[in-house]
């Protein structure tokens, strides 16, 4: 790893040197080059002499842009592991190519193309230095287990998880050791989620151990807070209500890696993820206030996650299973996310591993990415992904009682929300490309299903909700009014929502005037003007309003109270609420 630097440094540097001395070339010399170019253009094919213009102001433009590029180069020779700095090195050159290419077509002047012969040769040499330099970061698979928050690499945030089915009790349980911020203040905490499946319910929490108690990659620990460590064969954590002390045995299955070179290398993917443990045999407890849950021979997995911004939008999967047709067995595990550049959510790109019959089938990259798809919501979605002359296909669904909702904070501060089923049902096909039956997998309750997105505001939608609560004496308060609303638009695609609130706006503001033939708003509305209102959008004969009503009608009732059978009964939105 350390030579792989040197050589990118060296190379880094020596291109500073060149941009540097072709920004000062641009500034100090700009008659002498027109000159040349002048000499040029009467002996190149196609050729003629740039007009007369500016030139020593678009040369000084051209000049500064090679001196802050210069400084790019010598500040990644000095520290290879900027990927801001990269990504704009590698965006200047991509854009001059593509420019210089584009005028040599438009202009019909061949001029313009020796530009591109100098830009286009050192870009691809550039982008063959970060992916070196990418493929460095992310390490071989053997090192998926080091701990990235430890080094020099630009991680702000680091994550190992744990899964557990039990295949007795049909107990779950979900761990995190988390790392987040920068060398030397780091912040650390551990959470869990224990899914008892006698009592079908879910119980999650937290806790964060002092800074400057925590110990990275040692000869033996991968990670200790405190009294917690977590090791290659073992977990172990005490806190004020949890505990818990694990063990495992590796599976046959080996290492998954989800997230290519290529993406890294062009800042597409803030974090790197590996399944570390794609299946091992859990033994151990985890104690939670006097409840005492065991767990034996239970199949798991150990996840590694980390870089330098945390993902927004994603859908996860994995399953071992225990059972299959023919006494076949299989390890499945699928992640699809949505990468991102600054400002830009670029399309979803899914990625798969399967272990079957003694083999495995990856599924990454670009070109996989284009052909593999994932649909439906967070309440059930289904996937298809290409595995060479094989095609899985299946369906994945939390159950709604045993999902833990939790919320998590981006690395920019950024509200997400997670759902996570370690209880979920996953079914899998495996099929020939000509549709032939290889064999069927499925289980009911021990599947990791989890979606991630980003945080979603309910806006003008719960001032509406709590004025309505309030009228309909639903007992909602605002608190958790809030947190349904919010919950329930994070299952909708962005149009919905932008409906809903748009309903709400109009309902809250614009259709009391309209209906009523009185500027007031809903909120001032009194009991029997609100009874009217209700009962004439219910009646309305307007297309447009009847899309509103009903986008929030159907958001409003399951939020009010707690649930969607309520809507099903209800005549009307007004009148026939009781």
């Amino acid at each position: 790893m350390r030579a792989t630097e040197a050589g990118v440094s060296r190379s880094l540097r020596a291109y500073g040197w060149v941009f540097l001395t072709a920004g000062a070339v641009f500034m100090l010399f700009p008659e002498p080059l027109l000159q040349r170019l002048y000499d040029l253009a009467f002996w190149l094919p196609g050729a003629r002499p740039f007009g007369e213009g500016s030139r020593s102001l678009w040369l000084c433009m051209a000049g500064a842009m090679m001196a802050m590029i210069a400084y790019l180069a010598f500040a990644l020779s000095r520290d290879p592991e900027q990927y801001s700095a990269w990504n704009t090195l590698l965006l200047a050159k991509a854009v001059s190519t593509a420019f210089f290419t584009i005028f040599a077509a438009t202009e019909r002047n061949s001029l313009f193309l020796i530009g591109s012969a100098v830009d286009g040769p050192i870009l691809s040499h550039l982008w063959m230095l970060r992916l070196r330099q990418a493929k460095a970061e992310i390490g071989d698979p053997g090192e998926a287990w080091r701990s990235r928050a430890a080094g020099r690499n630009p991680c702000r945030h680091e994550v190992w998880f744990v899964k557990i089915n039990d295949p007795v009790t049909r107990n779950a349980l979900w761990v995190r050791y988390t790392i987040d911020g920068d060398q030397p203040t780091l912040k650390t905490a551990l959470w869990y989620s224990i899914f008892d499946s006698e009592r079908q319910e879910v119980l999650s929490g937290r806790w964060e151990e002092p800074e400057g108690n925590i110990e990275l990659g040692g000869k033996k620990a991968v990670c200790r807070f405190g009294d917690s460590v977590l090791e290659r064969g073992s977990a172990r954590a005490r806190g004020p209500k949890a505990s818990w002390d694990l063990s495992w045995e590796d599976g046959r299955s080996p290492p998954f890696r989800f997230v290519p070179e290529a993406l890294v290398a062009a800042g597409l993917a803030g974090v790197v993820y590996d399944s570390v443990l794609s299946s091992a045999r859990f033994r151990g407890e985890f104690r939670l206030g006097d409840r005492l849950y065991s767990f034996a021979g239970a199949a798991g997995s150990v996840g590694h996650l980390w870089g330098g911004r945390m993902g927004d939008n994603w859908r996860w999967a994995h399953a071992v299973f225990p059972a299959a047709s023919e006494g076949k067995t299989a390890v499945f595990e699928i992640l699809s996310a949505r990468s991102r550049l600054g400002p830009f959510t670029g399309p979803r790109c899914t990625a798969a591993h399967l272990w079957f019959e003694g083999k495995h089938y990856v599924s990454i990259g670009l070109s996989a990415a284009r052909r593999n798809a994932v649909f439906g919501g967070p309440a059930g979605w289904g996937f298809r992904v290409h595995f060479g002359k094989m095609i899985a296909e299946g369906r994945c669904r939390p159950q709604e009682v045993m999902t833990a909702d939790i919320p998590y904070a981006g690395t920019d501060g950024a509200k997400l929300n997670c759902s996570n089923c370690t209880a979920g049902e996953l079914r899998l096909s495996l099929r020939t490309l000509e549709g032939g039956f290889i064999a069927e997998f499925g289980t009911r309750d021990s599947a990791a299903v989890e979606t991630v997105s980003p945080g979603v505001s309910a806006g003008c939608l719960q001032a509406f909700a709590l004025a309505y609560a309030r009228h309909i004496q639903a007992g909602a308060n605002a608190d958790e009014l809030r947190e349904r609303l919010e919950r329930r638009l994070t299952l909708l695609p962005v149009w919905a929502r932008w409906l809903a609130w748009s309903g709400a706006f109009a309902m809250r503001w614009m259709l009391p005037a309209l209906l009523l033939k009185r500027a007031r708003r809903f909120e001032s509305l009194d009991e029997t003007e609100a009874e009217e209102f209700l009962l004439r959008l219910q009646c309305s004969g307007n297309p447009a309003i009847k899309v509103l009503f009903l986008s929030v009608k159907s958001l409003l009732l399951p939020a009010c109270y707690g649930g969607c059978g309520r809507l099903e009964k209800m005549g009307f939105l007004g009148q026939g609420r009781r």
